[in-house]
């Protein structure tokens, strides 16, 4: 309610004020009250790792139990056990697209791909320990879980997880990009054909087949005297949905987008005031949602570069995804969900959300996924999308 008892306001202006505010807020909808609890999951008895939807918006939760150190599989009605690294020490954890693989590296700096559906190993490979400064290692699966990227500080293994062989060795030392060397970014077309690594402010892109590199992304507009892709470091890489086209999010708050064939500059997206934390694509590719930590969501043309909407989301924007027809656009950060219409840029919906790391929408907007802490579950909801 607006109280109008301040000294300089005239009354009228106070009644029209009071207007304003009664209809903004009338547009925006508690999300809570279009959620239908349909079940949930008793985590009391284990430790959550990871909780998300598959492409195919199945759930998939795996959680490790105390005593002994197994992890449970909750994936539609399966529930199997599996032991990955021998119930040691492990990193990553990696599920690819399809959900039926899934990758960790382990403590002896070995890496396992298992088979979901028949919770077995599918393939296990070493990598060197002498090449890896951050004492771990990182896996990266593709859509079909057939290739594997192993992440080694600098440099990355390429694997093929189909015959348990190693492809190519993807490093930037061939380069002159005077760049950090470390590998900031790993992202893997729709089609599984091409793999892009950010190594600081230069993006390579490699044939996923066999292993050679396609094109290294240049920005010749820009005078360093030397190449690289932005003088920020890029952190955010996606591709248009035919993988002909690959979008980049830089520290410094600008996306590109190039062409993945030539490795030629198409459009220069400017820009945000501070770095770009998440990026996503419309359905049909004509739409770029850049989120940053300056707390503001851009909506972008592909075609022409113009900014379309700036919307704010009070803190840094960590995840960002399209409805499937495109016409809305939910944004989340570490305490937020909000659910915007990507026509007019208005907020329809937002609710509060008790951690972001296991709170998901399932990619077709049917069901929410959120933990309830104090109950020890983890529950899904039906969402009734407008």
């Amino acid at each position: 309610m607006f109280y109008c008892h301040l000294k300089y306001l005239v009354l009228r202006t106070a009644v029209v004020l009071v207007l304003l505010v009664s209809v903004a807020s009338g547009q925006v909808t508690d999300l809570r009250t279009r959620l239908i609890r349909v079940s949930s999951l008793d985590l009391s008895s284990e430790t959550l790792f990871l909780a998300k939807f598959t492409d195919q918006s199945e759930l998939f939760a795996l959680g490790r139990n105390r005593q002994p150190k197994e992890w449970t599989l909750h994936m539609g009605t399966r529930t199997p056990t599996f032991l990955p690294c021998g119930g040691g020490i492990y990193s990553g954890g990696i599920l690819n697209r399809s959900g039926d693989r899934f990758a960790v590296g382990c403590e002896d700096f070995t890496v396992e791909v298992w088979d979901l559906s028949s919770g077995r190993i599918s393939v296990r490979f070493p990598t060197n320990r002498d090449q890896t400064p951050k004492g771990y290692t990182v896996p990266y699966l593709s859509p079909d879980g057939t290739r594997v990227v192993v992440e080694l500080g600098e440099h990355a293994l390429l694997w093929d997880t189909s015959r348990n062989k190693l492809i190519a060795e993807l490093s930037s030392a061939s380069s002159d990009c005077h760049c950090n060397r470390t590998i900031y970014s790993i992202e893997f077309s729709p089609d599984g054909g091409v793999v892009a690594v950010a190594f600081g402010s230069m993006v390579f892109l490699w044939n996923t087949s066999t292993g050679d590199l396609i094109s290294q992304l240049i920005d010749k507009s820009l005078d360093h005297g030397f190449d690289m892709t932005d003088p920020g470091t890029v952190r955010n890489i996606v591709f248009t949905s035919d993988s002909k086209t690959i979008i980049t999010g830089s520290g410094i708050g600008t996306a590109k987008s190039w062409d993945v064939k030539t490795g030629n500059l198409l459009q220069t997206f400017k820009k945000h005031r501070l770095a770009i934390t998440a990026l996503a694509l419309s359905p049909d590719d004509r739409v770029l949602a850049t989120g940053s930590r300056n707390q503001d969501l851009k909506l972008w043309d592909m075609a022409t570069g113009k900014q379309l909407f700036s919307l704010n989301n009070r803190k840094e924007v960590r995840r960002i995804s399209f409805r499937p027809d495109g016409a809305r656009l939910m944004s989340m950060t570490s305490t937020h969900v909000f659910v915007w219409d990507t026509s007019t840029g208005l907020l329809l919906e937002e609710m509060p959300i008790p951690e972001i790391l296991h709170t998901s929408l399932s990619p077709n907007w049917k069901y929410f996924l959120m933990p309830d802490k104090k109950k020890r579950t983890l529950v899904l909801y039906e969402y009734q999308s407008k």
